[in-house]
């Protein structure tokens, strides 16, 4: 059996370090619970959307995403079964943030138009698009996503995947007064 390291020995006795995570994942969440609560004056121009946020979406953390920390918001939001749509907040203990739309089934064909129809923009907003198989794949390094191009071929993707989804990472250094604008904009490039 290998003996702990000096840097494993070092973080054992320093309790600061999981009382500043619990913290940090308190702030995140009510971060979260706030930009929810602006985006519902949001969804008034949309019947899709407003139904969809009629159950009003979910926050939810875990301990072990490939080994980080990290907290999800889910909204709008209607998962169920093969049926997918979501606006996907998620903050990655030592990546980023990220906004996601995520749609599967009988939301699929409504949303690769809706993101054609905008698609030279979000080009230019450096979103990300999922070219792997797994739609719940979050990190958007190696071969799980590209970035979106004026002339990506979006029917051509669903045809092959089944699923659509759309990734725009936002760097951890981001200030909480500087995350609620940033992230309405991001959600305003996607749906408005």
């Amino acid at each position: 059996m290998q003996d702990w390291t000096k840097d494993e020995l070092q973080l054992m006795n320093d309790h600061e370090i999981m009382l500043a995570k619990r913290r940090i994942i308190k702030k995140v969440r009510l971060l979260f619970a706030a930009f929810r609560e602006r985006l519902h004056p949001e969804l008034e121009g949309s019947p899709l959307l407003r139904q969809i946020a009629a159950d009003g979406g979910k926050i939810s953390h875990g301990e072990n995403y490939k080994g980080l920390p990290f907290v999800i918001l889910d909204f709008p939001a209607a998962l169920s079964g093969e049926d997918v749509f979501t606006f996907r907040t998620m903050f990655w203990w030592g990546r980023y943030y990220s906004f996601n739309l995520l749609a599967r089934g009988k939301y699929l064909e409504h949303v690769a138009e809706w993101i054609q129809s905008r698609q030279e923009a979000l080009a230019q907003e450096g979103f990300y698009i999922a070219t792997g198989n797994d739609l719940w794949e979050n990190e958007i390094a190696g071969e799980h996503y590209q970035q979106l191009t004026q002339d990506f071929e979006i029917k051509k993707l669903i045809a092959r995947q089944n699923f659509i989804r759309l990734n725009k990472p936002v760097s951890l250094n981001t200030s909480q007064n500087l995350f609620l604008p940033d992230a309405l904009q991001i959600f305003h490039a996607l749906f408005l």
